[in-house]
């Protein structure tokens, strides 16, 4: 039995019928909060990330800054050129895109 089953027959009894109407819609609306939650929290953890090396990078010196530009140009190259990367949504791309160009115009 699917784990998403067995969470689904436990709420609403052991032969998976719902004796309220409402259950479905309770166990939807609890994975769409744990979700969310999860979503606001990992984004926060990339907000704190990203301010941490925006504050590492501005402090290097210049040829640093140009050594680090030049890897982490590769690097990225080399992530895009992979291809479990290649299938996926264009606002993946899109997103590759704009955190490259705003990481790239910091270290100029």
């Amino acid at each position: 039995m699917e784990p998403s089953t067995q969470t689904h027959r436990a709420a609403c009894g052991g032969d998976g019928h719902c004796a309220d109407s409402d259950s479905s819609v309770d166990l939807l609306t609890q994975l769409s909060s744990l979700q969310s939650d999860g979503l606001i929290q990992y984004g926060a953890r990339l907000i704190v990330i990203g301010e941490l090396l925006e504050a590492i990078l501005v402090s290097l010196r210049p040829e640093m800054r140009a050594d680090v530009r030049t890897a982490f140009g590769t690097r990225i190259d080399k992530v895009l050129s992979e291809p479990c990367t290649s299938d996926l949504l264009e606002c993946f791309h899109s997103t590759i895109a704009a955190e490259v160009g705003h990481f790239d115009e910091t270290l100029r």
